[in-house]
């Protein structure tokens, strides 16, 4: 007699089975990478996730030069995307509960693989998955079971090793034979936005060397205080006569004022309305410093070193790659003193 659980898993099988793929059998074909023609990658999360992962979308347009290759991602993912060659076509998630038909009404590509990229389980993912309609369909699964583990037919599971977010997206390949991957972290600078902020630097005579603070976190522990921002640009400017420049994320322009407001010496304040020109900022300084975020993965992307002030996010899984210096202290930034972050600066210019 069937239990419950397995009932209602064939249930929602035969029913999703026949909305997408018009039929009630799956498809249980082993993988044949010479049928795969049409690809999309789903990542639906923040700047920093979609870093972490063009090292997955390289290996992928590697192993299928001539592929269709498309990414279903949110906003953010496609301010990054858009300009990168290696991806053909782009979707953005639509959020709310009908999400889910709207994506089903964009597509009109027969995809023979979905890769699902996230580390962990998501419901809502498994399901987007299965409604691509693809062949072969990749993601992790819980190693205790789910009733949608069905919308996986190549499935993954963590084995609970700690390993770094770009490395546990690449272990998804290995589910379809792919062992040798592309670690390729760039993104490209728009020429006309690096030329605009050398020519916005050059106006306010910044000769010296220029390090970036961005003010912003979207988690509260992760917030340096107005207070210790200021005390480390009046510090800087004043032994390493640097240029102290603050940016920060739509909605906290207060807070770089709030800075500038508590400094003896005034930074400067550069507000970046797109992507592209806050990539151009970031390339353009010597040295970034902020919390933990997708800033961090940007300095990353564009060679800038960073010192990043890490909450009670894990750094073994999340840090920056490249020439980078994490400083945590606890569950709260506001634990990391502003001599911490001097010191760290001192590394680099020594």
């Amino acid at each position: 007699m069937l239990s419950l659980k397995m009932f209602l898993k064939r249930l929602l099988q035969s029913i999703f089975s026949f909305t997408i793929h018009k039929s009630f059998k799956e498809n249980t074909t082993l993988f044949n990478k010479d049928k795969i023609s049409n690809i999309i990658i789903i990542r639906r999360d923040g700047i920093g996730d979609m870093i972490c992962t063009l090292p997955l979308l390289r290996t992928v347009r590697k192993e299928f030069p001539d592929a269709h290759l498309a990414v279903l991602t949110e906003k953010a993912g496609y301010e990054l995307l858009k300009d990168l060659s290696i991806v053909d076509e782009i979707f953005i998630w639509k959020r709310g509960i009908t999400g889910l038909w709207k994506f089903k009404r964009q597509i009109s590509t027969n995809f023979d693989l979905a890769i699902s990229v996230k580390v962990g389980f998501s419901s809502r993912l498994a399901c987007i998955t299965y409604f691509t309609g693809a062949r072969y369909r990749v993601g992790y699964i819980p190693n205790e079971g789910h009733i949608l583990n069905f919308c996986y037919n190549i499935p993954a599971q963590n084995d609970g090793y700690p390993r770094h977010q770009i490395e546990s997206c690449l272990r998804l390949l290995e589910t379809i034979g792919i062992s040798i991957f592309k670690t390729d972290i760039s993104i490209p600078v728009d020429e006309p936005s690096r030329m605009a902020v050398k020519d916005s630097f050059d106006k306010q005579q910044c000769s010296n060397k220029i390090i970036l603070c961005s003010v912003s976190c979207n988690r509260k522990e992760g917030r340096w205080k107005p207070e210790h921002f200021a005390r480390l640009g009046d510090t800087l400017i004043k032994t390493k006569k640097i240029k102290y420049v603050l940016s920060w994320a739509p909605g906290d322009r207060w807070l770089a004022e709030k800075v500038a407001s508590l400094m003896e010496n005034k930074p400067i304040l550069y507000e970046t309305d797109t992507l592209k020109k806050f990539i151009a900022l970031v390339a353009s300084a010597d040295l970034f410093i902020g919390s933990d975020g997708g800033a961090m993965h940007i300095a990353a992307g564009v060679g800038t070193p960073s010192i990043v002030l890490f909450c009670w996010t894990d750094e073994n899984k999340w840090s920056p790659q490249g020439r980078h210096i994490i400083l945590k202290k606890g569950r709260n930034v506001n634990l990391i003193t502003v001599g911490d972050v001097i010191a760290a600066v001192e590394k680099f210019w020594n």
